[in-house]
């Protein structure tokens, strides 16, 4: 099991309602754009597809994110 894999299982068990925003790459090298897909249903988010755009992380070239605050808002509510 990978990593994601394993932090995903450990999210479906953990209490309380999940609700939230899951922000996704069509070509992330680490979670396929259908399991990133299925994991939000799972747990009852709201899937943003941001196109290909790598995995999302510094080392892929993501630092300030002026769109991350505006998802942040969002989920807020």
């Amino acid at each position: 099991m990978s990593a994601v894999e394993g932090a995903q299982v450990r999210a479906r068990r953990g209490p309380g309602r999940r609700t939230g925003i899951v922000a996704a790459s069509s070509d992330d090298p680490l979670a396929s754009a259908e399991r990133v897909a299925e994991s939000a249903r799972a747990w009852g988010s709201r899937l943003v597809e941001l196109g290909p755009v790598g995995h999302l992380n510094p080392a892929a070239g993501f630092g300030p994110w002026p769109r991350a605050q505006s998802l942040l808002r969002a989920a807020a509510g």
